[in-house]
């Protein structure tokens, strides 16, 4: 008679081979609640800022995510086998060893990489309204930067003479959130060029780099912008990553006449350990460490070294008008206190008492701000 299956164990312990059944289950399980829950996070998210998210890149994104998991959990079970065969029977050392091990590989490995992951490689939501939508004339310009196709509007005004706006969103954005930005620079007569950096909207890509890559970006919109009106004036308007973009290329680059930066941080790593990773307590150090290292192999670049006071500090900047909420806490305002100390002379800074991130456009004298800022 065969002995059941309970009985079959080996010298150590462990069931044999029959078990991994257990195990491949549990994972494709994980796995298809994960990519469930990060499918239901892609469609809220287009809910919330009023795109679509694309089948294709439900597709791209969920399959992503499951071989993450799977490669998390098979080296989980390579933890567990390899403490299993170094110990042998079954003992409190070996409990607490697996433990330990187990945390450490959440900590140090997986959360770093999930983050990183998250972070590096956002769900793209597109654009479902057009300029036209709210009544605005526009034509569709793509714009080739680095071998990606960037999807743009201009929006022109009827002088043509008058200067020209270059919008730069923030990240997991896309262009159509900031219509209502265009609405308000249309009426101040200045024609607009808005765009959807790489790894947002429509534009090609599925990694970004929080402005350090999208400067490249910005350089190759100004110069479109700059083929298509030779003799006008060009300002650049950025939002948050937008902005740190914005700065980085116009530190390098030059070119623009004015710049006018919104929530935009001083240094990605007080950022990152401020409002990315507090959760994370005294472990957020090692674990900034490891996503940078993992930031490293996604992107190619180090996003630890994108810094754009360094950059304006190296540079002699066109005047530059600093706007942020004194009550952000997802990007302090010592952030724009910094960048400031940074640009300096060249620099203004407009603290908006009681606004949190990206809140300061809702303050009754944020037009005549940038209207009065523009055209000094």
């Amino acid at each position: 008679m065969t002995a059941p299956a309970t009985e079959l164990k080996d010298a150590t312990g462990e069931l044999p081979p029959a078990a991994p059944a257990r195990v491949w289950r549990s994972i494709w399980l994980s796995m298809l609640v994960l990519a469930a829950v990060f499918a239901c996070r892609g469609w809220v998210l287009a809910w919330m800022i009023g795109g679509s998210y694309a089948w294709s890149a439900l597709v791209v994104d969920c399959t992503v995510l499951a071989l993450v998991i799977l490669a998390l959990r098979l080296l989980d079970l390579g933890v567990k086998r390899g403490t299993a065969h170094l110990i042998g029977d079954r003992t409190r050392t070996r409990r607490v060893l697996a433990v330990l091990a187990n945390w450490s590989l959440v900590f140090l490995l997986a959360a770093p990489f999930l983050m990183a992951l998250v972070q590096f490689h956002p769900q793209k939501i597109g654009c479902s309204v057009t300029p036209a939508d709210v009544g605005l004339p526009y034509s569709a310009v793509a714009v080739e930067s680095e071998g990606l196709q960037l999807a743009g509007w201009h929006i022109p005004v009827e002088d043509v003479e008058r200067p020209v706006l270059v919008i730069c969103h923030g990240v997991g954005a896309n262009k159509q959130n900031f219509l209502p930005v265009v609405q308000m620079l249309h009426e101040l007569r200045y024609h607009a060029f808005i765009f959807d950096f790489r790894g947002h909207g429509d534009s090609d890509g599925r990694t970004i780099t929080f402005g350090m890559k999208e400067s490249q970006d910005v350089k190759a919109v100004f110069d479109a912008v700059r083929a298509r009106h030779p003799t006008n004036r060009i300002h650049g308007l950025g939002y948050s990553m937008g902005g740190s973009a914005l700065l980085k290329m116009a530190a390098e680059h030059g070119g623009f006449d004015r710049v006018v930066v919104d929530s935009t941080f001083a240094r990605a790593d007080h950022v990152a350990l401020h409002s990315m990773l507090w959760m994370f307590g005294p472990a957020k150090v090692p674990v900034w460490t490891m996503g940078r290292g993992w930031g490293r192999v996604f992107t190619g670049v180090d996003v630890g070294d994108h810094n754009p006071e360094d950059y304006v500090s190296r540079s002699s900047l066109c005047p530059v008008l600093l706007i942020h909420g004194a009550a952000d806490d997802m990007i302090p305002p010592t952030e724009a206190q910094r960048l400031q100390t940074a640009v300096g002379p060249q620099a203004q800074l407009w603290l908006v008492e009681g606004a949190g991130h990206l809140q300061a456009m809702g303050h009754p004298d944020y037009r005549g701000r940038l209207r009065r800022f523009l055209e000094e």
